[in-house]
Parts: structure tokens; sequence; C-alpha cells
């Protein structure tokens, strides 16, 4: 091209004055010479070559310095020839062609520079465009390829030049250039078609095309010029948009909640699904409508309004209804639009059906009033409060009891009100039931309003948050101050009942030793064998009241004492170490398990070892055992004794039958009927006693081991 000859001469920019100079000044020399020795037409033909390489390479300058050149010759022709007319005229002319010749080739060269700077601009533009732009023939052969092609496609200019399109054209797209070749042999150009090109590396890359003819200079298509523009980040982001739209389509419609936009003049621009559902209408008969007329049925925006009321101050509101038309209640919340000036453009109604909510909440409400009128008709003290032990509320009940209003004790804890030492108790018993979650009854004490002190039995429950977690606990107070006070009054009679009895049978023993005493007498002087008989009789019946009225010793506190809960091993130990258990092995199974019995429970496990001892002919083992079973536990003792033959079993706990004073196994039952518990006997003959004591569910608990 011819530019590039021109940037070659530019990057050397004394050569050619240099080559002009030097044939100028060579040009005048010879020519004066030439003159001086008579010689006037080949000489002068020298001048050409400074003058047209000036003219040429310097359009301007170098028509100025063929005048300037032309003017020396001039001037060495009139000192040669100074009175030739003739010779002046020939110079004239040569001078003439010289300046015709410098501002033709001036002209013309003026013409190529402007083309050559404009086409220096274009190669550069080309060069240094972002955009791979190649050059091709009508048979697909690159014949040029720029610096934004090496970057996009990763092929040099010499890697891509003479090879064909094909080259960075997938195979599922080479047949995509026929009908846009075609359209360039037409002469037409195609603008921003989008496909796919293939990299060096293999990638994929989409770019958009334009296409441009390339023509000779008789206007014939010879080739196609191709700007290839990367779009793929673009079309990326056009699929990422593509898919944050739908998925904001999806979630739009997919969203229980009603939602409409709405415009500053109260239309309706877009609705979801579920509004369009609930309106039993289609979205496009719904979006352009007034809002109020359409949903609320009326002729103009309603006073309580939120859409109204956020174009007045641009903020969001909210707002509880009932709408017939929508059949339900209603959260109705509005936040504004704005247009990039913060223009409010319109709001977003989301309608939040809260009609199953209210009914829960209307539910809840009566049910809450309901449980509070319950609290209030129980006489009872009930108090509920949390982990913390701080009052959550009580009843009136409760009020009356410590002399405080509701409202001087939901928020305070036991402490603000009752005895510290009280306090203290209630405070560990709660720990304590929270520490085990369940139930909880002990006895202790409530100072009342009037600053006495109440015996009460206090029972608690934990109560569980919806997350199962334990939230806090429901107490209620039992006044037993007047049962209190009615046992300590029949202690008092039982006390002195007892000492009447304790003297009245120190006296009928005094009599019975006393008449013991005189019917051995009688027995010694009597010799008559009949009579002694009579004696004898005498004597058993006397020894049979002892026992009875010594049995009595033992037993006359049935009942007397408050049950209480005992420690079932330790009661068994107790019991078989106040006997004689020489050669006998002794088996205690009875892990830490406690039964709710008569203080006198003892006396029942006693009972049982001593007639295995009196009665077993020969045990040499007895044992201890418990067992859970549906009924409850069961508390076993057993011998390897004779065993109960049948026909006693029956009358085994009646009262009289037996041995010795026949009361022993009765009492033994009416010592555990007292708490609800039973007796009975399972044993085989011959193979030992089996004695089983039923202890019913709430009779019983087990102990649990200590944390480590």
């Amino acid at each position: 091209m011819i530019f590039q000859h021109f940037d070659q001469i530019y990057r050397h920019p004394l050569l050619f004055p240099f080559i002009i100079g030097l044939s100028g000044i060579t040009a005048l020399a010879l020519n004066g010479y030439g003159l001086l020795h008579g010689i006037t037409n080949i000489l002068p033909h020298l001048f050409y070559i400074p003058i047209i390489l000036a003219a040429y390479f310097y359009p301007r300058r170098g028509f100025v310095f063929s005048l300037g050149i032309s003017a020396l010759y001039g001037a060495e022709v009139i000192l040669a020839y100074p009175a030739t007319p003739d010779a002046w005229i020939a110079a004239l002319a040569r001078i003439i062609v010289f300046v015709v010749i410098a501002g033709l080739i001036s002209w013309l060269s003026g013409k190529m520079h402007t083309d050559a700077q404009m086409c220096r601009r274009l190669v550069s533009m080309v060069r240094s465009s972002n955009d791979a732009i190649i050059g091709k023939t009508l048979g697909g052969i690159i014949t040029d390829w720029n610096d934004g092609a090496l970057h996009l496609y990763g092929y040099t200019a010499e890697e891509a030049v003479g090879k064909p399109i094909s080259l960075i054209i997938p195979r599922n797209r080479v047949h995509e250039m026929t009908p846009l070749l075609e359209k360039i042999r037409n002469g037409e150009p195609v603008e921003r078609y989008e496909t796919e090109r293939v990299a060096k590396d293999g990638r994929i890359i989409k770019v958009s095309l334009s296409l441009s003819p390339i023509k000779n200079t008789s206007g014939t298509v010879v080739g196609v010029s191709t700007s290839a523009h990367d779009i793929t980040a673009q079309k990326e982001m056009q699929d990422q948009i593509l898919r944050a739209k739908n998925e904001w389509e999806l979630t739009f419609d997919a969203v229980p909640d009603l939602i409409a936009i709405i415009d500053r003049d109260h239309r309706i621009v877009r609705v979801n699904r579920s509004m369009a559902e609930r309106l039993n209408l289609a979205p496009d008969q719904i979006v352009g409508q007034a809002c109020y007329r359409l949903v609320h049925k009326e002729t103009h925006p309603l006073g309580i309004c939120p859409h109204s009321r956020l174009l007045l101050d641009g903020n969001p509101h909210s707002a509880e209804i009932h709408e017939d038309n929508l059949n339900g209640d209603f959260q109705v919340t509005v936040s504004p639009l704005h247009n990039p000036a913060g223009d409010v453009t319109g709001s977003v109604h989301i309608l939040h059906d809260i009609t199953e909510s209210k009914r829960a909440r209307d539910v809840i409400a009566d049910r809450e009033r309901f449980l509070n009128r319950l609290l209030e008709t129980i006489t009872n003290p009930i108090f509920y409060k949390d982990r913390d032990g701080v009052f959550l509320g009580c009843n009136s009940s409760f009020e009356k009891y410590i002399g405080l209003k509701k409202e001087q004790i939901t928020g305070r804890t036991v402490y603000d009100f009752a005895p510290r030492d009280l306090a203290d108790i209630y405070s560990r018993k709660d720990s304590e039931l929270f520490g085990s979650p369940g139930s909880q009854v002990y006895e202790s004490q409530v100072q009342y309003a009037d600053g006495t002190l109440h015996d009460v039995i206090i029972t608690k429950s934990t109560f569980t948050g919806r997350d199962g977690r334990i939230e806090g606990l429901v107490g209620v107070i039992l006044d037993i101050t007047d049962r209190k006070q009615g046992e300590t009054a029949l202690q008092q009679a039982n006390k002195k009942l007892n000492m009447l009895s304790s003297i009245t049978r120190h006296d009928i023993l005094n009599q019975l030793m006393g008449l013991q005493a005189f019917l051995e007498l009688s027995r010694e002087m009597e010799t008559s064998t009949e009579l002694r008989g009579f004696i004898d009789k005498e004597e058993q019946a006397a020894e049979a009241i002892r026992r009875q009225i010594e049995f009595t010793r033992y037993y006359q506190d049935i009942g007397v004492q408050v049950p209480r809960w005992h420690d079932l091993g330790n009661v068994v130990r107790d019991s078989v170490s106040q006997l004689n258990l020489a050669g006998i092995a002794v088996h205690i199974n009875l892990p830490a398990t406690e039964i709710y019995a008569d203080p006198l429970v003892e006396k029942v496990f006693y009972n049982l070892v001593e007639n295995s001892i009196r009665h077993g002919e020969g045990v040499t083992r007895i044992s201890f055992f418990e067992q859970e079973t549906p009924e409850g536990l069961v508390v076993s003792y057993a011998d390897n004794g004779v065993g109960i033959p049948p026909e006693d079993k029956s009358r085994l706990f009646q009262k009289g039958f037996g041995k010795n004073t026949g009361l022993g196994l009765f009492l033994s039952r009416e010592i555990l009927s007292i708490t609800g518990l039973s007796i009975r006997e399972t044993g085989s003959p011959g193979t030992g006693v089996r004695f089983e004591i039923l202890a019913p569910d709430g009779k019983y608990r087990v102990r649990k081991s200590p944390d480590p």
C-alpha cells in the first residue's frame, strides 16, 4: 500500500531532502558548465529529477522548490547569453514546463498523501480495535487479521492468513455462511448477526458479526470484511437477567399472598396468580382497572386506604381489614415504588390472609377467658411462673390468700413477699422440679394475709412451650391447717388412750401374774386328776390372755402416725436385724425403691420372717426381691421351708387363725391396707412360702441415682 511506502520514507526524514538537494545542485552545476561550453538542450533535463522528487514527496514545498530552481536556471541562461533572446525564450519554455510538471505532480501527490493519511487512520483504527476484524475472499480464504482477532480467537496473523474461515467456525455453524455470502455478493451488508465461533483453545465464543463487501475500483465485490464483537459476557448477563426474570415471575405467582402493583391513579398495573384467582378473573382482565372499583366496589378510594396514605407521605403503611369481596380478613402492607429520580410512582400491595389466624386468635382468646373464669371459680389458690421463678399470673384465691393484688404479684418472685426461710424452700423445690420435670407434691407453710402461717400441700407441674422446652410451672395450694390441727388433736387423744391402755395392760398383766401364781399353787396342792385337768385349762386360758395383751403393746399405734415414704431396703434390713437368724442365709435384692406406707410396715416384714423361723421347719434361706408389673410393684418374700398347706391358704389372713395369737398376718394385712397396699401368698407346699405385697402406681417410686 502507498501509505506504507510513505511510512517507510518518513522513518528517514533527512534522506530525501538530501537527495533532492544534491540532485538540484548537481543539475545547476552541470547546466552552468554546459551553458559556458554551448550545450543548451540536453543538460536541462536533469532538473526533472529534483523537481519531480520534491513535488512528489513534499507537494506544497516541492512546488515552491520547483519555482526556485527554475528561477536559478533562468538566471544561469541570462548570465551565459546576455544578448541572445532566442536562448532566453527556449529557457522560458523549459521553465514553464518545469512549473507545470511540478504543479501537476504536487496536486496528484497531495491527493495521494490525503488518501494515504486516511488509510493510515483506518488501518490504525482496525489494528487498535478490540473487535476482531477479518478480511477474506469470497471463497472464504482469510486475507487480513487484526490484533482484535488475535485476542478473541487466539490465532496470530501468520497462523490465520491464507487459511479458510472454517478455522474459527464450529462445525454445526458452517452452513450459516452460505446465505450470508450470498447477501455480500449482492452488495448487501449484514448487521449484528449473532452466532458462535470457536477459539484456538476450543472455547465456544458468542459473537455479533457485521459483514461488509470489499469492492475493487470497478465496484465489483472481491471479498468480505467481517467485524466480530465478543458478546459472551453480554449473553451470559442476558441469560442471568432472563433467568432472574423467570424466577421472579415464578416466585411472584407462587406467593400465596395476594399481590398487586398499583400506580398513582389507583390503577392496577399487575397482579399475581393468587390475587387473580381470589378475584376469579384473568390477570389481563384486572390490569388497568381502579382497585377501589374492582376490589372494594366503591366509586372512590376508601378513607382508610393505605395506598392513599402512602401517596401523601411516601412511607410504607400497614392495616388490618375485612373484605367481603375477597371473602376474608387481611393484613395489608403497602411499600412505595420509585422512579430513577426518586419520585413515588405507585406501590406494591401485599394482602396476607389472616382469616384462619384471626379465627384461631379468637378461639385462643375465648379459651383464655374460659380458663381465667375457671381459675377464678376454683377456690384453691393457683399460681404460675417462669423458669426464673417470676410470677406470670394467679387467680383471685391466691390474691386473697397472700393479701396482694395480681398486679403486685405478677413480675415478682417469692422473695418479694414471703419470709426468707419459706422463700428458700419454695425456690429449692422449684429447682428440683425443673431438674426433674413432671409433677411435685410436698407439704410446707404459707404466710397468710394476716401474717399467720398456714400448713399447706403444694402441688406443682411443669409446662412446656411449642418447641417442647420447659417454660415454667403451675402450682396449686391446698390449705391443710384444719386437718393438721385435727391430726394433732387426734395424736394427743391417741397418746392419752395409749397411756390408759398401757396402765390397764399393766394392771391386767399384774392380775394375770397373780392368777397364774395361784393356779400353780392350786396344781401343787390338788391331787385329784380331774381337778388338775381343769387347772391346766385355766393356765392355758390365762397364758392366751397374756399373749393377746402383750400383742396389743406392738400394734396399739396402727394408723396413728401419718403414712410416709419408706426406703424398702432399709425397712427390710431393720426388720430382720431384730431376729436371731443363725444358720439362715438372707438375700435382699431391693434397688433404690420407696413405698408409701404406715410407719408400722416394718412389723409386716418382721412377722413374715418370724413366721418362717417359728413354723418353717428347718428354713435355711430367705430372700426379698421386687418386680414391676402392669398392676404395680410386686415385693416378694420367700423361704425354703415346708410352705403352707392348701387348705390353710384361704384362712391365712383371717383374724385368730394360726398357731400363736392368730393376729400377726391379719394385722399385717391391715397395716398394708391403710395406704392401699395388699398381700397374698402364692407359694407351693413343700417348697416354701412366697408372700407378694402389691404396691399400685402412685404408692411406690424409684429414686434416681445422683449424677456422678
